[in-house]
């Protein structure tokens, strides 16, 4: 959903982050950028969180493997030193 720039709660939220962003006092901008988190994720629902999925694998030291951007596995270009 995104917000007209007339809408109430765009209004709202500008004037917010606008606030924040020229805060002095570490506690006052931190309580400004809670209430545009606020905003953004629980009242206007502009913002959903995604959630990206890891991998984690554990090699030994002796094998030498790649790590290809875009995932995968390329095992024909891995290779095992001796130990």
């Amino acid at each position: 959903m995104w917000l007209s720039p007339d809408d109430p709660a765009s209004q709202r939220l500008k004037q917010v982050l606008k606030n924040a962003t020229s805060e002095l006092d570490p506690a006052r901008r931190q309580a400004l950028y809670r209430e545009v988190e606020q905003l953004f994720c629980v009242e206007a629902c502009v913002v959903a969180p995604v959630y990206h999925y890891t991998q984690v694998w554990l090699t030994k030291p002796y094998l030498h493997r790649d790590y290809p951007a875009l995932g995968g596995q390329n095992f024909k270009d891995w290779r095992i030193d001796p130990h």
